[in-house]
């Protein structure tokens, strides 16, 4: 029993000081690698994440309890091989979760006990639980409606398209949306079939694609990640362009990129590093230009994506090599305002190909709070056309979040 106890005691002790060597060596300056560290494990969920240790460390901080959690999160930022840890317990799991789902034989199963990832064995993929439905969902999309079109009636030389992007938590092709029976769902045609109802004004267009089922899913979407691919962003893309009666691309055909590996937001959050090879669609961007900072690039410069380190374009590939910030000139006529969330970020080079200038407001992310109005966007930039490409969940919040745009 005491031999027991002492090598308890001795194990604990190693386990403590493990944080505490990694945290002394960065603060003597030592240069230590980033999967000794807690460093990569920031790119996974329940990775790194901020303490507050300095801010709690108070008399008023240990009674609050404040003080206390700090030091179990700065302990834990400290782990050693902390990412690694992480993905072996959850593959750990994840090969339990297998074995038992033999008992069942079903195609989908969480990538680890309590994840809101599932994995598809029969697409290889990571897909997000359906969402449930909200009691005011279609009152909530058709205010959303009903301020486009107010605003558009007073336009009327102004063509709008309001988009909605299909996506696994809302997608019919889900293959979950069948085993899950406890809420009710919704569906990206019932959203835009509700955005349809509530449109009155005859420059103002309500588009989607939605996908049927899980094998063109597949093609359209990343594996790892909730983001559309250049495949599904260009389909997106044609639809918008026939709505606004424009050219779209048509067949078109896509080239590996020359980088690593992607895992996407579905693996990080999933804890499960299935990987994207990532491409670009082939086209012809000599004369498209962006603008970052003050400074202007080809448009098919992607020197934020080719600048950072192995780590970050393995992980942040989408972010990094889509620019999301400034406008964009092409050798066409006219001005498009793409007002979006981050599915706008790999077709704002494609509505450049044939337009004079391409104004980007990412006003429809969910991070975007802000006192702006669209009138103010078209009397500043005076577009000819207005388009807004997001997913059906930043549409459900957008005037929550931004309550006076349509004012």
């Amino acid at each position: 029993m005491r031999l027991r106890n002492i090598l308890i005691s001795i194990i604990f002790c190693c386990f403590l000081l493990g944080p505490a060597g990694v945290l002394a060596a960065q603060v003597a300056g030592v240069s230590l690698p980033g999967w000794l560290t807690a460093e990569d494990s920031s790119y996974l969920e329940g990775g790194v994440t901020q303490s507050k240790l300095m801010k709690n460390l108070s008399v008023k901080g240990f009674f609050d309890k404040k003080l206390q959690t700090s030091i179990e999160t700065e302990v834990g930022n400290n782990v050693p091989l902390k990412a690694t840890s992480l993905l072996a317990n959850a593959g750990l799991q994840r090969a339990a979760i297998t074995a038992s789902n033999g008992l069942f034989g079903w195609e989908s199963y969480p990538s680890y006990y309590g994840s809101e990832r599932v994995y598809s064995s029969s697409q290889d993929a990571l897909y997000r639980f359906p969402s449930k439905r909200l009691d005011d969902a279609k009152k909530r999309l058709q205010a959303f409606v009903a301020g486009v079109c107010a605003v558009a009636k007073e336009n009327p030389d102004i063509r709008f398209a309001v988009y909605v992007s299909d996506s696994a938590s809302y997608s019919v092709a889900n293959p979950v949306r069948d085993l899950v029976t406890s809420y009710r769902k919704i569906t990206t045609p019932e959203i835009a079939a509700y955005m349809q109802e509530a449109c009155d004004a005859p420059n103002v267009s309500i588009v989607a694609t939605p996908i049927e089922n899980s094998e063109e899913y597949a093609r359209k979407f990343y594996k790892s990640d909730h983001h559309w691919n250049m495949i599904g962003a260009t389909e997106g893309f044609d639809a918008i362009a026939d709505a606004l009666d424009r050219s779209g691309i048509g067949q078109a055909a896509y080239s590996e990129i020359d980088g690593p590996l992607f895992y996407g937001s579905d693996a990080r959050e999933g804890l499960d590093l299935l990987y994207d090879i990532p491409f670009d669609i082939d086209c012809d961007f000599s004369g498209v230009e962006y603008r970052e900072g003050d400074a202007w690039y080809a448009g098919d410069d992607h020197h934020t994506y080719f600048d950072a380190s192995e780590l970050e374009q393995q992980y942040k590939f989408y972010n990094l090599y889509w620019p999301r910030d400034g406008q964009l000139k092409g050798p066409g006529e006219g001005t498009l305002m793409l007002v979006s969330d981050s599915y706008g970020d790999c077709i704002r080079r494609l509505f450049a190909l044939d337009r004079e200038r391409v104004i980007p407001k990412t006003t429809l992310h969910e991070s975007s709070k802000t006192d702006d109005r669209l009138r103010d966007y078209i009397e500043k930039n005076n577009p000819d056309e207005v388009v807004f490409v997001g997913g059906p969940s930043n549409y459900f919040s957008f005037q929550k979040r931004n309550p006076d745009f349509f004012d």
